[in-house]
C-alpha cells in the first residue's frame, strides 16, 4: 500500500532556505526591513513625527507650534526674575532645612512641620511638645534636687508613664495625676520652689540648672533611658529588696510579683529604686 505524501503549498523562498542573521530579509522598494530573526520580513514601524500624530486630532495647531517637543527650545524666564518693568530680579535663597523645593516660589519652612515626622520616645507615643521641658524639669528637681546623680532615672521614669492609660496622656496629666507625687500634691517643697526659678541660690540654684539640663537632654535624645522603660519608683533607706521593706503603696506590687526592680541603688548611697511591669508575672 502506497505510504500517503503530504504537499505544501507554495511558499516564499525566505521561509524555507532563510537568509544568513546578518542578512536582513528583502522588502518591497521603499519600505526598511526589520532585520533577521523572529522580526524578519517585518516591516519598520514609521518614525514618529509631528504630522502623522494623533495629538493633531486634539490640539489646535497654533498651540501645537508652541509645543517644545524636543526638549531643545529656550525655558520660560523664571517669575522671580521678571517685575513690571522687566528689570531682573535676584533669586530667592534655597531652604537650608531640608524640604522639596520646586524654585518655582520662596519656600517658607513649617517650623511644626518636622515634629510631624519625630518618633515616639518612650514606647507610648510620646512626642515631646514645645512647653514640656519646664514642667519635667519642675518634677525632676522636686523628686531628686538632693540626687542629682539619679535625676536621668527621675526624668525618665516620669516620661516613660506619659501616654500609659495607667498613668495619663500628656506630660502634664502625669505630673498632676492624683497622688502620684506628693509635692505635686501638696504644693509643697522644692515643687513650689520651682514655680520661681529666679529666687533660688546657692545649692538649690545648682540643683535646678541640672534638672534642667536633665529635661532638655531627655526629651531632645541626648540622655538615653537608664531605666530600660521603669515607671515606678519610690525612695526609701529601709528597702531590702523584699516586699515588706517596700513602703505601703508597693508591698501589695511587690509581693504579687507585678513589678521588678531594674534600677537598684549605686555606690553613691541614694535610696532611689525604680520598678518595671514583671511582663512574666502570672498573677
Amino acid at each position: 500500500m502506497p505510504q500517503p505524501t503530504l504537499e505544501l503549498p507554495d511558499l516564499p523562498q525566505d521561509w524555507q532556505h532563510p537568509p544568513p542573521a546578518d542578512t536582513p530579509p528583502a522588502m518591497p522598494d521603499g519600505v526598511a526591513s526589520s532585520g533577521g530573526g523572529l522580526l524578519s520580513g517585518l516591516p519598520m514601524p514609521a518614525q514618529w513625527s509631528l504630522a502623522n500624530s494623533s495629538l493633531n486630532a486634539f490640539v489646535p495647531p497654533d498651540v501645537m507650534k508652541t509645543i517644545d517637543f524636543d526638549g531643545m527650545g529656550t525655558p520660560d524666564t523664571p517669575p522671580w526674575l521678571e517685575n513690571s518693568a522687566g528689570a531682573a530680579q535676584p533669586q530667592p535663597p534655597q531652604p537650608d532645612d531640608g524640604g522639596f523645593y520646586t524654585g518655582l516660589a520662596p519656600l517658607t519652612p513649617d517650623p511644626e512641620a518636622r515634629r510631624l515626622f519625630q518618633s515616639s520616645i518612650n514606647g507610648h507615643g510620646y512626642v515631646p511638645q514645645p512647653d514640656d521641658s519646664n514642667p519635667l524639669a519642675r518634677i525632676i528637681y522636686a523628686e531628686s534636687s538632693n540626687t542629682p546623680s539619679d535625676m536621668p532615672a527621675m526624668g525618665w521614669a516620669v516620661v516613660n508613664r506619659v501616654g500609659d492609660s495607667e498613668f495619663g496622656k500628656t506630660l502634664d496629666a502625669v505630673i498632676h495625676q492624683k497622688n502620684a507625687f506628693q509635692s505635686v500634691q501638696d504644693n509643697s517643697g522644692q515643687w513650689q520652689k520651682s514655680a520661681d526659678p529666679q529666687g533660688l541660690t546657692g545649692p538649690n540654684a545648682t540643683a535646678w540648672q541640672n534638672a534642667q539640663d536633665t529635661a532638655q537632654g531627655i526629651l531632645g535624645g541626648a540622655i538615653p533611658d537608664p531605666v530600660n522603660g521603669a515607671a515606678y519608683f519610690f525612695t526609701s533607706p529601709k528597702y531590702n529588696g523584699g516586699p515588706a521593706s517596700a513602703p505601703r503603696d508597693f508591698q501589695r506590687m511587690l509581693g504579687h510579683d507585678l513589678i521588678a526592680p531594674v534600677y537598684p541603688p549605686r555606690n553613691t548611697g541614694t535610696n532611689n529604686y525604680f520598678f518595671n511591669r514583671n511582663l512574666y508575672s502570672s498573677k
